[in-house]
């Protein structure tokens, strides 16, 4: 009888840490989700009193935008992995779905900070495609494509993302802020980025170590 009692007081004391951590996560999500919507207010009402263009405010706003998705994502699973297709979709649900087209990924997971390195990479990609590539056009189409690769051994999530129908001689994915941030997120250990354009296409392959 008394091992009986010593399990369910156990279980008991289980149950209630588990009760208090959710209780923990949502009081830090609901702060986190608080925090970042006042930092991109500060931020609009700074760039606006310091004169910086209509473009440029809003692809900052967007950023953080995209930082906070990604946290929400991470706040909603709690301290597990990040699926990698709900990262994605996430960050494409505000366009137009019935032009881009995503694949595979099945349990693909990704740790809380490769997730939101993922989600900013994926972000400026979509962004470049409205503004440049692919849904700048009517007849444009994004494919992504998620799936494992094997490297000296290891195991790593690739994301294939193709662009077609592009305008011939858009500017695309030319130098700027964009740019240089998803070059700084692949001089990482973890993630490698490879850009390719040609003509009316263009394609990304991003490799994050698994």
């Amino acid at each position: 009888m008394q091992s009986v009692a010593n399990l369910l007081a156990a279980a008991m004391r289980r149950e209630d840490a588990d009760r208090q951590k959710t209780l923990l996560l949502d009081e830090l999500r609901h702060r986190v989700k608080n925090m970042l919507a006042t930092v991109q207010s500060v931020t609009s009402l700074s760039l606006r009193h310091a004169g910086i263009d209509r473009e440029a405010t809003q692809a900052i706003l967007d950023r953080l935008q995209a930082l906070a998705s990604a946290h929400d994502i991470n706040f909603r699973r709690g301290d597990t992995n990040v699926d990698l297709k709900e990262l994605v979709e996430e960050q494409c649900a505000p366009y137009d779905m019935s032009r881009i087209a995503i694949a595979g990924g099945s349990k693909a997971e990704l740790s809380p900070s490769l997730a939101i390195d993922a989600s900013l990479i994926i972000h400026e990609l979509m962004t470049n495609a409205v503004k440049h590539g692919a849904l700048s056009t009517e007849a444009g189409r994004v494919k992504i494509q998620l799936r494992f690769e094997e490297r000296s051994g290891n195991r790593a999530h690739v994301i294939e993302w193709s662009e077609t129908g592009i305008s011939p001689g858009a500017p695309t994915h030319e130098p700027g802020a964009g740019t240089r941030l998803m070059d700084a997120l692949g001089a990482q250990d973890a993630i490698d980025i490879e850009r390719a354009f040609d003509g009316g296409s263009f394609s990304c392959r991003i490799t994050i170590a698994a």
